[in-house]
């Protein structure tokens, strides 16, 4: 499905298909969170999640002013009628690994017995250039490869076409060369 579509949800408000798609980049506590290419960095390492864990963080951010319910994720993220239990606590262990968090002393995501999950970081817009796709890192590489190709190929043709001609058979017998190593060839 394409990320650009939309839904209604059960309210009737439309909703994306990819909760996070189009987003900016934003911080959750240390993290920077990039919806668009699933990742979570923090200055030193970057993890990059599969779509629904990112789709299911994006929720849980969109709404940090409560909490999130297993129905609601499974009804308005996973976009179906029947999801386990296990599966939405799968995702949300993926999410808390990815962040280093914890169910004893959570900083991030807090579990809230009968109610669901709540986002309790600090949510702030991230003021930092978004970090180059994979498509563009390729571009921009294929880019730098393309010139320094160029480059070379161009300094060559310069060598080259600046060289002297090679001596004539009449030039090298009225001056031979000292080592007189001669290299017959079949030209003339």
């Amino acid at each position: 499905m394409p990320r650009s579509q939309t839904h209604q949800t059960s309210s009737g408000h439309p909703r994306s298909a990819c909760p996070g798609a189009g987003q900016h980049a934003f911080r959750l506590g240390t993290w920077r969170v990039d919806p668009e290419d699933r990742s979570l960095s923090d200055g030193e390492t970057r993890i990059h999640l599969q779509a629904l864990p990112m789709r299911v963080l994006c929720y849980l951010c969109a709404h940090a002013d409560r909490a999130v319910g297993r129905a609601e994720l499974v009804r308005e993220v996973w976009q179906v009628s029947h999801v386990s239990e296990h599966a939405v606590h799968n995702t949300i262990s993926t999410l808390r690994q990815a962040l280093g968090d914890s169910v004893r002393a959570p900083r991030y995501i807090r579990t809230e017995r009968l109610a669901g999950y709540r986002i309790i970081g600090p949510l702030t817009a991230d003021a930092t250039e978004p970090a180059l796709t994979a498509a563009e890192s390729r571009q921009w590489r294929f880019g730098w490869r393309t010139a320094l190709l160029i480059t070379c190929a161009a300094i060559t043709g310069l060598f080259l076409i600046r060289r002297e001609p090679a001596p004539t058979l009449e030039d090298w017998l009225s001056n031979p060369p000292q080592n007189w190593e001669v290299e017959v060839t079949g030209e003339r």
